[in-house]
């Protein structure tokens, strides 16, 4: 399917034997395959042994993966059979080998840290392939292919997950997700539904793959390698799966969670919380799901002779002013730009001929249809979307009222925050969690709107990357100070059509970009570096070091970074337990900026709210409040994360750092 680097595993039973001759081989993307839609692994489960080993030694001759390697073997050590091509040597252990236990992450497997002296479990070379490259030979009964979408360097804690990727899931002849087995009631069992997400129909790559005018490759009948473009891949490829017409529709929406999972787009007292159909004068109310599960399917045939299966739909919004959507992967046809869409054209008007209260104004989706004129149906694919259209609220105080009822009170969410998670463990390298300097990186796709003040300049879709650092202050007396940066990474943006500079960047190629300073001119942009300004200003007769992004070319900030040291953090995670996808928030101190010496800041407390056992956003607060200031809306930090940001030139009481990372 792509270019990557494959494990080969033995596949086990129900008890966890090895199955005799049969294996399953596990594909990490070097390359994606499709835009907007990251793949983490692809796994083929069933294959022959003998298309690659045969009593522990590498085969002679096989398909292009063993042909490759042989080649690859014999330019290093010649062919006079000296030196033995082993399995182990591609990494094929058995399972009970040591250092291969079925608890072993994928991730370690895949990324391996030795020095000079490798031990023997260690002493292996994961081969490389390239797309359209045949791996081995299926046996003829069961067997399958699983997708894993990429979500980041990361793994969940153990209560929220569904699937552990280790080498126990990646040798399963099958996995599934059996809601019998969840303990917790039904909200547990609710969020484990939500992991449906984590995978996607093999149809559904090569259809997608269609739909962004991508070629293929397949393998004829006589073996010849072949490229394949629009119709072919579907009626080559695709239309051999029985899922060859499914449509998957799959809406995430507020703090990472799919439409309405905290109930707060719902039409009255139904359980209907959209509309949708065929053209846009037969739209009809449906819950958002298929079968009690977060996404939609759609196949059924439309009487039309297009090259286009559409859907026309109307989703809840209370037409607050950030109401956003973005596409990731699919067709949005009705954009504003860049697959966005803003309040400008998704909260409906009395005016507007379409209205109809609480509802957005109609949204086209789109993918490529197939079939007979009059009876068209989808190619199997995927549309990824972001949309948030309903302010949500969460419990920020439990009180006791005179009758000894417990009574609570709610806040509602404010657009910076519920974007960064904490507690989630680095997974990529073995020793990532150890070093005094680690990138974790959360692909989570947000829709974050920019702001300038109170205006919405435009829009950002965007990662999360989590830097730990160690620096030292300049009194080196004083050691180092360890710290945690939240930052977004912006993938795609829109700016605003009114403003000053509307032209943007629609593709950035950074490792780890930051965004940079604000100014009076509204365009979005983005770097692959910190790029600090600094302006000192006191609170409460204490001097702080304020920390903006810089403004090299007076470009707005196209997302959030807030700082704040190990310490801190540590004190915030210690509150997370039981919560569930606990994500850091910013309570307001002040209803308005504060003032000193000319300097205009803002002032909050750093807080985590999470999921309780009932499904509730709840507050949770330190003992000893976490103090955090912000000069820009883009840059949050403590005084402590800034006062070791050390500047390299004055001017006046302007200052700036620049530090590569």
């Amino acid at each position: 399917i792509c270019k990557g680097h494959v494990l080969i595993t033995p596949q086990i039973d129900a008890g966890g034997a090895e199955v005799e001759n049969v294996v399953n081989v596990v594909l990490k993307p070097a390359e994606q395959p499709l835009q907007g839609l990251p793949i983490k692994y692809i796994i083929y489960r069933g294959l022959q042994l003998s298309s690659f080993f045969d009593d522990g030694k590498v085969i002679q001759t096989g398909a292009d993966l063993i042909n490759k390697v042989q080649a690859d073997f014999i330019s290093l050590y010649g062919n006079s059979g000296e030196v033995i091509f082993t399995a182990d040597q591609l990494g094929y252990f058995s399972v009970g080998a040591t250092g291969w236990e079925g608890s072993k992450k994928l991730s370690s497997a895949f990324f391996k840290v030795t020095d000079s002296s490798e031990p023997p479990e260690q002493a292996y070379e994961l081969p490389l392939v390239q797309a359209g490259e045949s791996i081995g030979l299926f046996i003829d009964d069961t067997c399958g292919i699983d997708v894993v979408l990429d979500y980041g360097d990361y793994e969940l804690p153990a209560s929220e997950l569904a699937f552990d990727f280790n080498m126990d899931f990646a040798r399963k002849a099958t996995n599934s997700i059996d809601l019998a087995n969840v303990s917790g009631g039904a909200f547990a069992q609710k969020v484990t539904r939500e992991q449906i997400f984590q995978f996607i129909d093999v149809a559904a790559i090569y259809g997608a793959a269609q739909q962004q005018g991508l070629s293929v490759s397949s393998i004829d009948a006589q073996g010849n390698l072949r490229t394949e473009t629009g119709d072919n891949i579907f009626s080559l490829i695709t239309s051999k799966f029985t899922t060859k017409n499914n449509w998957y529709i799959y809406i995430q929406s507020d703090r990472q969670r799919s439409y309405n999972f905290y109930g707060n787009y719902t039409i009255g007292s139904t359980t209907n919380n959209l509309y949708y159909g065929s053209a846009a004068n037969t739209l009809a109310a449906y819950g958002y799901g298929t079968q009690g599960w977060p996404l939609l399917i759609l196949n059924a045939a439309q009487n039309h002779s297009n090259s286009s299966y559409k859907l026309y739909a109307k989703l809840l919004t209370d037409n607050n002013k950030s109401t956003r959507m973005y596409v990731g992967c699919g067709g949005y046809d009705n954009a504003e730009k860049n697959n966005f869409g803003t309040a400008k054209t998704l909260v409906n008007d009395p005016t507007h001929a379409d209205y109809e209260a609480g509802l957005t104004q109609i949204i086209e989706l789109s993918t490529l249809a197939t079939g007979s004129n009059g009876s068209k149906q989808p190619i199997c694919s995927v549309l990824s979307m972001v949309y948030n259209g309903v302010l949500y609220k969460y419990i920020s105080e439990t009180t006791t009222n005179a009758q000894n009822q417990q009574v609570n009170a709610f806040e509602l969410i404010n657009n910076r925050d519920d974007l960064f998670s904490i507690g989630v463990t680095p997974t990529s390298f073995p020793s990532n969690v150890n070093n005094a300097f680690n990138v974790t990186k959360l692909i989570n796709n947000q829709c974050l709107p920019i702001f300038r003040s109170s205006e919405v300049i435009g829009l950002a879709s965007c990662n999360i990357l989590v830097i730990n650092d160690e620096v030292k202050y300049k009194d080196v007396s004083l050691g180092t100070l360890k710290r945690v940066t939240f930052t977004t990474e912006a993938n795609n943006i829109k700016n605003n059509p009114a403003s000053l500079s509307p032209s943007i960047t629609s593709e950035i190629k950074t490792s780890v970009p930051i965004p940079q300073s604000m100014s009076e001119n509204t365009e979005l942009h983005k770097q692959s570096y910190l790029d600090f300004q600094t302006k000192l200003f006191y609170d409460n007769g204490k001097t702080i070091r304020g920390v903006l992004l810089k403004s090299n070319d007076n470009k707005l900030p196209s997302g959030i970074v807030l700082g704040i040291t190990s310490t801190e953090y540590d004190s915030l995670l210690g509150l997370v337990s039981p919560l569930i996808n606990p994500k850091l928030n910013m309570v307001n101190q002040h209803d308005y900026p504060l003032l000193s010496n000319g300097i205009r800041y803002n002032k909050y407390s750093l807080c985590i709210i999470g999921e309780n056992e009932n499904g509730e956003l709840v507050l949770k607060q330190p003992s000893t409040p976490i103090l955090l200031f912000s000069l820009d809306y883009s840059v949050y930090f403590t005084s402590k994360y800034s006062s070791v940001v050390e500047p390299e030139s004055y001017s006046q009481n302007v200052l700036t750092f620049k530090r590569e990372i």
